[in-house]
């Protein structure tokens, strides 16, 4: 077990939570907090891959059936759920039904099915992606390719989401970000490069000091500092390439050096939980805002820092609920089918 890695799970769900609430309206530290914190999700992809490395066939293709069985449930139960929350925000059978005609339109089934875009929460996406990378590896076991065979391809796709992101900003052309931030440029480099640390851990670890992992954490936070600066809001940068890889080289290297068992618990077990249910913490939290006639509009810089503690911890408290009823409920149900077989 990683201690560490866990620890920097909860952090960055949190992380991720700040993302949404949109901490780039709180000034100038807003701004570079919004830029530092974008490592969240591609240290999620990191993890994903590293534990998704093994070099007995079997057991990788046991695993990756579980985890896409898993991974499905998920999504839908997902869907479900958001879809029920848009539904009950509308007024009218009229609204309804303007609803499910726009959301179901060729595009959005395109997008959905080719670049992970989910039609009913956008922060959804990343288990879309996720999904895939898992396929992807499940068939390359299958067919018996080593998963070696796409390294060659990590540079090529992170250079075309810099490319379709932050160049592109640079040069006035706006690409909607569901073109790069799916599993083809976004997450699967960053899953393959989790597999690579795993598979070559060794080397990396005599290769690079933990002095040099603290300069180029240093040197990413810096640089995308600068960028978020020079740039619009992106989700990736070039400085988030280095300093979320650092960072998560750090993780394997210290397994045990952050052992804070609060965070490590909802790193370890809640996280996923977390990272579903916190947008729709975030909207029952502006929903109140606007009930009590809080003008969102004219928030201070503080109520958005607050906004994004609060979220957390009510989050964490109802994904805490959730993961408790599921474990009884699987003990509940155990024990009635030990009593069936008796």
């Amino acid at each position: 077990m990683n201690r560490t890695l866990n620890v920097i799970k909860c952090i960055s769900a949190f992380f991720v939570i700040c993302i949404h609430c949109t901490l780039q309206y709180s000034g100038k530290i807003g701004i570079a907090i919004d830029g530092i914190i974008r490592v969240a999700v591609p240290i999620f992809f990191l993890i994903s891959g590293y534990y998704s490395y093994f070099e007995d066939n079997e057991v990788a293709k046991k695993k990756y059936k579980k985890r896409i069985k898993n991974l499905i449930k998920l999504i839908i139960l997902s869907s479900i759920l958001y879809f029920i929350i848009n539904i009950i925000n509308l007024n009218s059978a009229q609204e309804i039904l303007e609803y499910l005609k726009n959301k179901f339109t060729a595009r959005n089934i395109f997008t959905y099915i080719v670049l992970n875009a989910s039609p009913f929460q956008g922060h959804l996406w990343f288990l879309n992606a996720l999904l895939y990378c898992y396929i992807i590896c499940y068939f390359m076991n299958k067919y018996d390719i080593k998963l070696n065979k796409l390294y060659k391809y990590i540079p090529i796709l992170i250079t075309v989401t810099i490319m379709f992101g932050e160049v592109a900003s640079h040069m006035k052309v706006n690409i909607t970000n569901i073109y790069y931030r799916n599993v083809w440029f976004y997450g699967l480099p960053y899953f393959l490069i989790g597999c690579l640390i795993n598979e070559k851990g060794n080397k990396i670890k005599e290769l690079i000091t933990n002095k040099e992992l603290y300069f180029y954490m240093l040197l990413g936070t810096i640089l995308v500092i600068i960028e978020r600066f020079a740039t619009a809001k992106l989700d990736m940068y070039i400085g988030t390439v280095i300093t979320s890889i650092s960072i998560f080289i750090w993780c394997v290297k210290n397994p045990n050096l952050l052992n804070i068992k609060p965070l490590e618990w909802i790193g370890g077990k809640i996280y996923t939980h977390i990272y579903i249910l916190h947008y729709m913490v975030i909207n029952i939290v502006n929903s109140y805002e606007k009930s009590i006639g809080i003008n969102i509009e004219l928030r201070g810089s503080n109520i958005y820092y607050l906004n994004a503690i609060v979220v957390f911890l009510i989050t964490v408290i109802l994904s805490i609920v959730i993961y408790n009823f599921v474990n009884i409920t699987k003990k509940i149900c155990q024990k009635r089918e030990i009593v069936n077989r008796s």
